[in-house]
């Protein structure tokens, strides 16, 4: 193992700013856009899901074409025909897509969110426990949300996620922009990384 040592230049952070704010405020405007039509981002990011899976299906076809003497090459065929159907059932219903994406996350939300739970009260020695506890019921009480509003929150409800999600990024790279304002221009960061 070897630690490679990086470091960031404070100045060139504190030069390039301005493009992390400018980043931000179009993230920001384009999230609050995304979540005032969420059904189009929705829409939009289950037909790009749909592409994405028939490009993955295709190529572990491929793959199986290429190297027919693999053991598991009926397998990856296998696999990478579900790929392919799936990508192409995708894109001919996208709203569906959702809507059955929003159910299966609804579920893992709920199972999971119990789970968090369940663990952070077999912690409770940890200061910090609290947390986890808090973590999981909120876990699930979205869940339960999104499955009493289902299928309705299918058609919104990934591209509301998406679109919150950018707002957050947006806020983070300002706060980012006016956080470098406050840094020594003289100084570095150095950051050890371990490679294998």
């Amino acid at each position: 193992m070897n630690d490679v040592k990086v470091s960031i230049d404070i100045k060139k952070i504190q030069e390039n700013s301005k493009w992390f704010l400018i980043l931000g405020i179009v993230l920001i405007l384009f999230g609050f856009i995304g979540i005032s039509c969420s059904f189009l981002v929705t829409k939009v990011f289950m037909t790009v899901l749909s592409i994405l899976l028939m490009i993955a299906g295709v190529a572990q076809i491929s793959h199986v074409v290429v190297s027919p003497r693999w053991q598991a090459g009926i397998l990856k065929l296998f696999l990478g025909l579900i790929y392919v159907v799936a990508g192409i059932s995708f894109i001919k219903n996208p709203i569906e897509a959702g809507i059955i994406f929003t159910y299966i996350i609804a579920v893992f939300l709920i199972v999971s969110g119990i789970l968090k739970a369940i663990i952070s009260l077999n912690h409770n020695y940890s200061k910090e426990w609290s947390i986890g506890l808090f973590s999981g019921v909120l876990s699930v009480i979205l869940g339960i949300m999104l499955l009493a509003n289902w299928p309705f929150s299918g058609i919104w409800f990934i591209g509301f996620v998406i679109s919150l999600e950018m707002i957050f990024t947006g806020w983070t790279y300002i706060a980012f922009a006016a956080g470098a304002k406050n840094l020594d221009p003289n100084s570095s960061i150095d950051i050890n990384v371990h490679e294998d």
